[in-house]
Parts: C-alpha cells; sequence; structure tokens
C-alpha cells in the first residue's frame, strides 16, 4: 500500500511536470503565433501603403509627363496612356475599396467573437482579391505608362 501511495505520487508530479512543460510550449508557441500575427498585420498595412503611393505616384507623374514633356496633340499611341491612367486609377480604387472590405470584416469578426459565435466571412476574401487586383492594375498601369513614355520620348 506505501508503495502505491509513492506510485502515485510520483506519477501525479511527473503529470504536473508534463501539464507545465507543455502549458510552457503552449505560451511560446501563443507568443510567437501573436509576433506572426503583428508581423502579418504589420506588412499587410506596409504594403498598402506602398502601393498606394506608388500607384497615385505614377498618375502623377504621367500628368507631369504629359503637361511638360509631350505635347498631347503631338503624342502617339495615346491608348497606352490612357489604359495606364485607368489601370492606374483602378488599382488606387482597389486600394480603398479593399480598406473598407477588412475594416467590415474585423467589424463583423468582433461580433461574432463577441456573441460566441463562428466567424467566416466573404469580406476576408474580397479583401484579398482586391488586395491581388490593385498589384495587377498597378503593374499593367506602370507597363502602359513606360512604353507611352518610350514610344513618345522623341516625339
Amino acid at each position: 500500500m506505501e508503495k502505491s501511495k509513492k506510485g502515485d505520487t510520483l506519477f501525479l508530479q511527473n503529470q504536473n511536470h508534463r501539464f507545465l512543460r507543455n502549458n510552457k510550449m503552449g505560451r511560446e508557441k501563443q507568443a510567437y503565433r501573436d509576433l506572426l500575427q503583428e508581423l502579418s498585420i504589420k506588412s499587410q498595412d506596409q504594403y498598402d501603403k506602398t502601393l498606394l503611393t506608388l500607384s497615385t505616384g505614377a498618375l502623377g507623374l504621367s500628368f507631369a509627363f504629359i503637361k511638360d514633356i509631350v505635347n498631347i496633340s503631338s503624342a502617339t499611341n495615346i491608348n497606352f496612356l490612357t489604359g495606364s491612367w485607368i489601370c492606374l486609377t483602378l488599382s488606387i480604387l482597389c486600394i480603398l475599396i479593399s480598406f473598407l472590405s477588412a475594416k467590415y470584416a474585423l467589424d463583423k469578426a468582433i461580433e461574432a467573437e463577441d456573441s460566441g459565435a463562428f466567424y467566416e466571412s466573404k469580406l476576408d476574401r474580397l479583401t484579398s482579391i482586391l488586395n491581388l487586383m490593385s498589384a495587377v492594375f498597378f503593374i499593367i498601369g506602370l507597363i502602359f505608362l513606360t512604353v507611352f513614355i518610350k514610344l513618345n520620348l522623341g516625339v
């Protein structure tokens, strides 16, 4: 009987040690996950700001190019310029709409968390699609603008 109590005590100490070790690992994993989440948010924020700055800057550059370097009446292949303006504007709009969809998705997630409901929203997917589209429109707009400038530099 004495041996059994001692064995039980050792068993409980061993279980307690495992629990503490797992709990510590759990806290470390959670801290690491929280860090990754924070970095992901900062990265997305920086991406949005950078793409918005570049898109508006390219749009402004194209206006300055037309005004100061190439006379619009003698410019050739004006469709490239028009295409770049459309794509750069669409890039800016996608970014701005993604800000709104992300905010609404976060609001819905908070409501779901408060009510204890499971959260699943199409707004998350919409935000991701808008972010991708903003980059695609920016790249296409930049290509169109570059082609237009190249074709009109000597004119």
